[in-house]
C-alpha cells in the first residue's frame, strides 16, 4: 500500500511541484474510488514499469476542474498527473447517472453481462480510467522533449497548437499502449468468468463496452465540437483515435483468446 500524502510531500519537496497543484481526497464523496485508483496507478509506476527507466516515477491528482490528464518530467522525477474532475466526471457519467443499459431498447442484449460482479456502468467507468493512465504511462515511456514542458490531453482549437505529425505520432504511440492493456484486462475479466460466459459474444459485447468507453473519455477531452480531420492540432481526431484503437483490440484478442473465440470485427 501506498500513502497519497506521503508522495504528495514528496513531489512538493523534492520534485519541486507547487503544493497548491495537488488535490487532497480525504474529504471528498468519492475518496474511496480516488484511493483505489491511486493504488493501482503508483504500484503499477513503482513495481511494473522498471523495465522502462523511468524511476522515480509518481502518480497525484490535479487540484484543477476540467477533463484532463498530464505526463511530464521535473527534477528527475516522471510524474502522472489526473485532474480531479476526470474521476468525478467519468464516474457520474458512466456510473452513478447511467441508465442506458436498463432504458434504452437497443442495448437490452448486453444484459447478458449482468452475471458479471460488478454493473456495468462501473466496468465502462473502470476502463475509462484506466485507459487514461496507461496513455500517460506511454508518454513516460517516450521520454520524449515535450515531457519537459508537460504533455496533456485536452482538445484545444487555436493557433497555438497548429498540426504537429510528431505530436500525431506520440499520441497514436500513447493510445496503442492504452489499447494493449486495456485488452489484456478485458480478457483476463472474461477468463475468470464461468465457463459458460465465455462465448464469443460476450467478449465482443465487453470489448464494445471498452471501445464506448475510451470514446466517451476522447469527446469528454473536447472543449469543442469538431469536424473530423487528419492534420490539424496536436491530437488526432477522436473518431480517428477510435478507429485504431479498436483494430488494435481485435488484434489482441485474436492473439490472446482461446482458438475457439474468433473476433467478428463487424459487430
Amino acid at each position: 500500500m501506498y500513502n497519497y500524502k506521503d508522495i504528495s510531500n514528496e513531489l512538493i519537496t523534492v520534485a519541486k511541484l507547487s503544493k497548491e497543484d495537488i488535490f487532497d481526497y480525504d474529504f471528498s464523496p468519492l475518496k474511496l474510488i480516488f484511493e483505489q485508483y491511486f493504488q493501482f496507478c503508483q504500484t503499477n509506476l513503482s513495481e511494473r514499469s522498471n523495465e522502462h527507466n523511468i524511476q522515480p516515477a509518481k502518480f497525484y491528482y490535479v487540484e484543477r476542474n476540467g477533463v484532463n490528464a498530464i505526463a511530464g518530467v521535473q527534477n528527475g522525477y516522471y510524474i502522472i498527473g489526473v485532474f480531479k474532475e476526470t474521476v468525478t466526471r467519468l464516474y457520474n457519467l458512466f456510473y452513478e447517472k447511467n441508465n442506458v443499459f436498463e432504458d434504452d431498447i437497443e442495448l437490452k442484449k448486453y444484459s447478458t453481462l449482468k452475471t458479471l460482479n460488478v454493473p456495468l456502468g462501473f466496468l465502462m467507468f473502470q476502463t475509462a480510467t484506466l485507459f487514461t493512465y496507461y496513455h500517460e504511462q506511454g508518454h513516460l515511456i517516450q521520454k520524449s522533449e515535450y515531457l519537459a514542458s508537460w504533455l496533456n490531453e485536452q482538445y484545444l482549437e487555436s493557433n497555438e497548437r497548429p498540426y504537429s505529425q510528431e505530436k500525431h505520432v506520440l499520441e497514436f504511440d500513447a493510445d496503442l499502449n492504452g489499447a494493449h492493456f486495456i485488452c489484456y484486462h478485458l480478457i483476463d475479466y472474461w477468463k475468470k468468468q464461468e465457463l459458460t460466459f465465455q462465448t464469443q459474444e460476450n467478449f465482443q459485447m465487453m470489448l464494445s463496452l471498452g471501445a464506448a468507453s475510451v470514446f466517451s473519455y476522447f469527446m469528454l477531452l473536447q472543449t469543442n465540437s469538431q469536424d473530423i480531420y487528419y492534420k490539424k492540432y496536436w491530437h488526432p481526431h477522436p473518431v480517428v483515435r477510435i478507429s485504431y484503437i479498436i483494430d488494435c483490440f481485435i488484434k489482441v484478442a485474436e492473439i490472446n483468446l482461446p482458438d475457439n473465440i474468433k473476433i467478428d470485427s463487424k459487430h
